[in-house]
This record gives C-alpha cells, sequence and structure tokens, in this order.
C-alpha cells in the first residue's frame, strides 16, 4: 500500500469514527429532550387533575351549601385533552393517548371541562356544571 492510499484510508477511518460519534450523542440528546417533553406533560396533566380534585375536596369539606367558579386550563402544552368523572368519584384526564386518574372521596355528579366550570355543594350533592 502506498502512503497516500494509507493517508486516506486513516482519513476516511477518522472521518467515520467522528460520524458515529457526533450520530451517537445527538441520539443520546434527542432521547433526554423526548423525556424531558414527556415529564413536563405528565406534570401538567397531573396539575389539572390536582385543580379538579382539590376544587371537589373544598366542596366536600365545606358546611352547608357552596358554590364556586374555577377554571381548567384549555390544553396541556398546545394540545387538546379530554377531562371526565368516571363511577362518579374517580377523576380521569385523557391526554394525546394517555390516561391520568386521581380518585375523590366524594361522589361527584356532572362533567367537568376545559375552561370555566362551575362547582356547587347542595344538601351534601355535589355537582359539576
Amino acid at each position: 500500500m502506498t502512503n497516500k492510499g494509507q493517508i486516506t484510508l486513516e482519513f476516511i477511518s477518522l472521518v467515520f469514527v467522528a460520524f458515529v460519534f457526533f450520530a451517537g450523542m445527538s441520539s443520546v440528546i434527542v432521547s433526554r429532550m423526548n423525556s424531558e417533553r414527556m415529564r413536563q406533560r405528565a406534570w401538567e396533566a397531573n396539575n389539572i387533575n390536582s385543580i379538579l380534585f382539590s376544587e371537589i375536596s373544598n366542596a366536600g369539606k365545606a358546611d352547608g351549601n357552596y358554590s364556586r367558579d374555577f377554571f381548567l386550563p384549555y390544553n396541556i402544552l398546545g394540545y387538546s385533552y379530554n377531562i371526565s368523572i368516571i363511577d362518579e368519584s374517580v377523576i380521569k384526564l385523557t391526554y394525546k393517548n394517555l390516561s391520568y386518574y386521581k380518585l375523590t372521596e366524594y361522589k361527584v355528579g356532572g362533567q367537568p371541562k376545559a375552561g370555566e366550570n362551575k362547582i356547587t355543594k347542595i344538601n351534601n350533592s355535589i355537582r359539576l356544571n
């Protein structure tokens, strides 16, 4: 093998190793960014569930009749979501094909929605909207 041929082969090998290194680093960075994005989405979804949970708990603990208007965000990081009460006591938030649940200790009638909501308690019966 000639000296020029050896230098060319070493250069190509060095470029290949550098390419593999940078491709691997890029893969790790993208993976971590996606993981952080998923963590942020889960935090936002659980935060919305906690807002509704707190409103239901406050109504349940209130003495006598209770009425309050509250707001749930219209979207999570730019994406719409669905929120509902199932079996009168489980808050279910569905977002990007994932569901987040929170159990309340009170029975609740009605359904929450994104945006303005009203919660009432009359004769120990809690209702949404």
